[in-house]
């Protein structure tokens, strides 16, 4: 066989090897688990203008209440710039903490919670639409 025939059979049979698919697949990356499940609700439920009481369910990545944690709360008003209020939960007990909060308006509001606990620090943001 001819150098030229070698060339041309080493070509096509890359070319076979290049454009077959492939059995394998990429490892898939597991999804990360977060490090807290927090869960925000209100009373009055929905929220009003006024007096209304922000409750947070704390757990960690299995599930179980999370106890003695430091909570910081930032409200601010999305359309009303320098509408803002900020305190810290009280422990409830059981994974639940509490802040009363007075919106003095009507309209949406962005919910900042910001979770401490020793090395621990988890921060999530709610979205929360105040009525009149």
């Amino acid at each position: 066989m001819s150098a030229l025939k070698y060339f041309l059979l080493l070509v096509s049979t890359l070319t076979v090897i290049a454009c077959s698919p492939t059995s394998s697949s990429a490892p898939s990356m597991p999804t990360p688990t977060p490090a807290l499940i927090l869960s925000l609700s209100t009373s009055p439920s929905p929220p009003k203008m006024g007096e209304v009481e922000i409750i947070l369910a704390l757990q960690d990545a299995q599930g179980q209440a999370l106890e003695g944690a430091e909570i910081t709360v930032t409200a601010e008003h999305t359309g009303m710039s320098g509408m803002e209020m900020q305190g810290n939960a009280v422990e409830q007990g059981q994974g639940r903490y509490a802040i009363r909060a007075n919106f003095s308006m009507s309209g949406n509001w962005s919910v900042k919670v910001q979770v401490r606990k020793g090395e621990l620090s988890y921060q999530q943001d709610f979205a929360l639409s105040v009525g009149p």
